[in-house]
């Protein structure tokens, strides 16, 4: 007791804590050093995400912007595509439902993308015949629009036709990834089905976690707080590692840029297995 009393004199006497240890300890104070990497590093970042800014408005002003000037028109004619929700059953560059055709490309696909007054023509005669009633068709609704907001919708599609989509839709009408075309695609159903599988222990995991948290006597013998929480954040890792590698999988063989349209099967398959 009396040695116990020295030590802790001499270390008072020296400034120091007696119930740290001298040896092994960690400083606390932001050295200029310390101050000098965080301020590089911060400033590393800084020009990172200007550069990244620059390049995004670089992008859209030169290469995602329509060709077609943005005319009184074309504003009269997406005023008209949201008013009645065509998005409900279109898409328009994947955006949308993918109940009825891709629209950013249906003047293309009619031949009449440079001409305004066919297109116009065109676009109001096959408004004008919908619903259609073809058997095993799906029907559209028919539209009470003025001939100014006619011309004015289509003037907003040829002007979203101008745009460079970089290959999108990668089919004509659009709905991608629809149909599976590719056997190294059908891969990307077993993904999705584990994946499901692990996000329903993810949940369950996370019922019991907080169970056993809020009441710890309950299951705490059977099933540890520690055990479930792992099971529940490794779930959470393969979870996400499926997804990632589903992705590519279902895609890549659509991929318009591609020059083949096939990947193989095996090295489709091995990554899941």
């Amino acid at each position: 007791m009396r040695q116990h009393n020295v030590r802790g004199g001499a270390g008072n006497q020296k400034g120091e804590n007696p119930e740290l240890p001298t040896r092994g300890r960690v400083s606390e104070i932001l050295t200029k050093s310390r101050a000098r990497n965080i301020f590089y590093g911060s400033l590393f970042f800084v020009v990172v995400f200007i550069s990244l800014i620059v390049n995004s408005h670089r992008y859209v002003v030169s290469v995602s912007t329509a060709g077609m000037p943005l005319t009184p028109e074309v504003a009269l004619g997406k005023r008209v595509w949201e008013r009645h929700t065509c998005i409900n059953c279109h898409t328009i560059r994947g955006e949308g439902a993918y109940f009825a055709p891709e629209l950013c490309n249906v003047m293309t696909r009619w031949g009449v993308l440079d001409d305004p007054q066919t297109t116009y023509e065109v676009l109001d005669g096959w408004m004008a015949a919908q619903p259609s009633g073809t058997p095993d068709r799906r029907q559209m609704p028919h539209f009470a629009i003025t001939k100014e907001e006619m011309r004015g919708l289509a003037e907003f599609l040829r002007w979203a036709d101008h745009t460079d989509t970089q290959g999108w839709p990668p089919t004509d009408a659009g709905q991608a990834g629809l149909d599976m075309k590719y056997q190294s695609q059908k891969v990307a159903l077993a993904y999705f089905l584990v994946a499901m599988a692990l996000f329903g222990i993810q949940v369950l995991g996370g019922l019991l976690a907080g169970w056993i948290y809020v009441s710890p006597n309950t299951l705490s013998t059977v099933l540890p707080f520690n055990i479930i929480r792992m099971i529940h954040t490794n779930t959470r890792i393969v979870w996400l590692l499926m997804g990632l590698l589903a992705r590519p999988i279902i895609w890549c063989p659509r991929n318009p840029s591609a020059k083949s349209g096939r990947s193989s099967w095996p090295i489709c398959n091995w990554p899941f297995w």
